[in-house]
Protein backbone atom coordinates (compact mmCIF):
# COMPACT_ATOMS: atom_id res chain seq x y z
CA UNK A 1 0.00 0.00 0.00
CA UNK A 2 1.33 3.41 -0.98
CA UNK A 3 1.26 6.17 1.64
CA UNK A 4 1.45 9.72 0.36
CA UNK A 5 3.00 12.67 2.20
CA UNK A 6 -0.38 13.88 3.44
CA UNK A 7 -1.07 10.50 5.06
CA UNK A 8 2.46 10.37 6.45
CA UNK A 9 2.01 13.83 7.99
CA UNK A 10 -1.24 12.64 9.57
CA UNK A 11 0.65 9.67 10.95
CA UNK A 12 3.26 12.00 12.45
CA UNK A 13 0.52 14.24 13.84
CA UNK A 14 -1.11 11.29 15.63
CA UNK A 15 2.29 10.26 16.97
CA UNK A 16 2.91 13.77 18.26
CA UNK A 17 -0.52 13.90 19.96
CA UNK A 18 0.08 10.53 21.64
CA UNK A 19 3.52 11.65 22.79
CA UNK A 20 2.27 14.97 24.18
CA UNK A 21 -0.67 13.33 25.97
CA UNK A 22 1.62 10.62 27.32
CA UNK A 23 4.09 13.14 28.72
CA UNK A 24 1.20 15.14 30.20
CA UNK A 25 -0.19 12.01 31.92
CA UNK A 26 3.27 11.14 33.29
CA UNK A 27 3.60 14.69 34.66
CA UNK A 28 0.17 14.37 36.30
CA UNK A 29 1.22 11.03 37.84
CA UNK A 30 4.41 12.61 39.23
CA UNK A 31 2.51 15.60 40.66
CA UNK A 32 -0.09 13.29 42.24
CA UNK A 33 2.70 11.12 43.61
CA UNK A 34 4.47 14.10 45.16
CA UNK A 35 1.18 15.39 46.60
CA UNK A 36 0.39 11.97 48.08
CA UNK A 37 3.89 11.65 49.47
CA UNK A 38 3.60 15.01 51.21
CA UNK A 39 0.12 14.19 52.52
CA UNK A 40 1.02 10.74 53.87
CA UNK A 41 4.26 12.11 55.32
CA UNK A 42 2.29 14.18 57.82
CA UNK A 43 -1.06 12.37 57.89
CA UNK A 44 -2.25 10.42 60.89
CA UNK A 45 -3.64 6.91 60.53
CA UNK A 46 -7.08 6.30 62.05
CA UNK A 47 -9.81 3.73 62.07
CA UNK A 48 -13.09 5.10 60.74
CA UNK A 49 -16.60 3.69 60.68
CA UNK A 50 -18.79 3.90 57.59
CA UNK A 51 -21.85 5.87 58.73
CA UNK A 52 -23.76 5.99 55.48
CA UNK A 53 -23.60 5.03 51.84
CA UNK A 54 -25.75 7.06 49.47
CA UNK A 55 -26.45 5.72 46.03
CA UNK A 56 -27.77 7.77 43.16
CA UNK A 57 -28.20 7.52 39.41
CA UNK A 58 -26.07 9.58 37.07
CA UNK A 59 -26.32 9.65 33.29
CA UNK A 60 -23.10 8.80 31.44
CA UNK A 61 -23.10 10.58 28.07
CA UNK A 62 -20.15 8.56 26.77
CA UNK A 63 -21.81 5.18 27.39
CA UNK A 64 -25.33 6.55 26.80
CA UNK A 65 -26.71 4.92 29.95
CA UNK A 66 -27.53 5.52 33.57
CA UNK A 67 -24.99 4.41 36.17
CA UNK A 68 -25.24 3.98 39.91
CA UNK A 69 -22.78 6.12 41.87
CA UNK A 70 -22.01 5.99 45.58
CA UNK A 71 -20.96 8.52 48.21
CA UNK A 72 -19.50 7.01 51.37
CA UNK A 73 -19.43 9.00 54.61
CA UNK A 74 -17.35 8.03 57.64
CA UNK A 75 -16.75 9.15 61.19
CA UNK A 76 -13.70 8.75 63.37
CA UNK A 77 -11.95 10.14 66.42
CA UNK A 78 -8.71 12.09 66.01
CA UNK A 79 -5.63 11.52 68.16
CA UNK A 80 -6.71 14.65 70.07
CA UNK A 81 -10.02 12.98 70.96
CA UNK A 82 -12.14 15.14 68.61
CA UNK A 83 -15.05 13.23 67.07
CA UNK A 84 -15.31 13.93 63.32
CA UNK A 85 -18.34 12.83 61.32
CA UNK A 86 -19.84 13.33 57.88
CA UNK A 87 -16.52 13.00 56.08
CA UNK A 88 -16.79 12.00 52.41
CA UNK A 89 -14.44 9.08 51.95
CA UNK A 90 -14.09 9.82 48.23
CA UNK A 91 -14.34 6.28 46.96
CA UNK A 92 -16.54 3.20 47.10
CA UNK A 93 -15.95 -0.53 46.78
CA UNK A 94 -18.58 -3.24 46.60
CA UNK A 95 -17.49 -4.70 49.94
CA UNK A 96 -18.36 -1.54 51.88
CA UNK A 97 -21.27 -1.68 54.33
CA UNK A 98 -22.59 0.73 56.94
CA UNK A 99 -20.93 0.02 60.28
CA UNK A 100 -17.82 -1.48 58.68
CA UNK A 101 -14.43 -0.14 59.77
CA UNK A 102 -11.99 1.27 57.23
CA UNK A 103 -8.48 2.60 57.63
CA UNK A 104 -8.05 6.25 56.73
CA UNK A 105 -5.32 8.85 56.94
CA UNK A 106 -6.25 12.38 57.92
CA UNK A 107 -4.57 15.75 57.79
CA UNK A 108 -4.02 16.89 61.39
CA UNK A 109 -4.57 20.53 60.33
CA UNK A 110 -7.82 19.67 58.50
CA UNK A 111 -9.42 16.50 59.87
CA UNK A 112 -11.99 16.52 57.03
CA UNK A 113 -9.16 15.95 54.53
CA UNK A 114 -8.98 12.15 54.51
CA UNK A 115 -7.48 9.64 52.09
CA UNK A 116 -6.81 5.97 51.83
CA UNK A 117 -3.57 4.46 50.61
CA UNK A 118 -5.29 2.31 47.97
CA UNK A 119 -7.36 5.06 46.40
CA UNK A 120 -4.46 7.49 46.28
CA UNK A 121 -2.04 5.00 44.79
CA UNK A 122 -4.49 3.90 42.11
CA UNK A 123 -4.65 7.37 40.54
CA UNK A 124 -0.88 7.63 40.35
CA UNK A 125 -0.57 4.13 38.88
CA UNK A 126 -3.27 4.68 36.25
CA UNK A 127 -1.97 8.05 35.07
CA UNK A 128 1.59 6.72 35.07
CA UNK A 129 0.76 3.55 33.13
CA UNK A 130 -1.37 5.31 30.51
CA UNK A 131 1.21 8.09 30.24
CA UNK A 132 4.10 5.71 29.60
CA UNK A 133 2.01 3.66 27.16
CA UNK A 134 0.92 6.73 25.16
CA UNK A 135 4.46 8.14 25.15
CA UNK A 136 5.97 4.90 23.86
CA UNK A 137 3.30 4.48 21.16
CA UNK A 138 3.68 8.13 20.12
CA UNK A 139 7.45 7.92 19.88
CA UNK A 140 7.25 4.69 17.89
CA UNK A 141 4.82 6.32 15.44
CA UNK A 142 7.02 9.40 15.10
CA UNK A 143 10.22 7.40 14.60
CA UNK A 144 8.68 5.01 12.08
CA UNK A 145 7.09 7.85 10.11
CA UNK A 146 10.38 9.80 10.12
CA UNK A 147 12.36 6.74 8.99
CA UNK A 148 9.95 6.18 6.12
CA UNK A 149 10.40 9.79 5.03
CA UNK A 150 14.21 9.72 5.44
CA UNK A 151 14.52 6.48 3.52
CA UNK A 152 12.30 7.85 0.80
CA UNK A 153 10.23 4.70 1.10
CA UNK A 154 6.89 5.69 2.42
CA UNK A 155 5.36 2.46 1.20
CA UNK A 156 4.27 -0.16 3.69
CA UNK A 157 3.86 2.18 6.67
CA UNK A 158 0.69 0.27 7.48
CA UNK A 159 2.03 -3.14 6.53
CA UNK A 160 2.98 -4.20 10.02
CA UNK A 161 6.43 -2.65 10.01
CA UNK A 162 5.32 -0.12 12.58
Amino acid sequence: MYINNKQLNAFKFVGAIFTILGILFVIIAVVLGISNSKFFGSAIKASAVIDSIYSYQEYDDLDDRWETRYDVYVSYTTDDGEYISGVDLGYYTSGMREGKKVTIYYNPDDPYDVRSRGGSTLGVALFGFVGVLFTVVGIILLVKASKKRLNGGINDVYSGNI
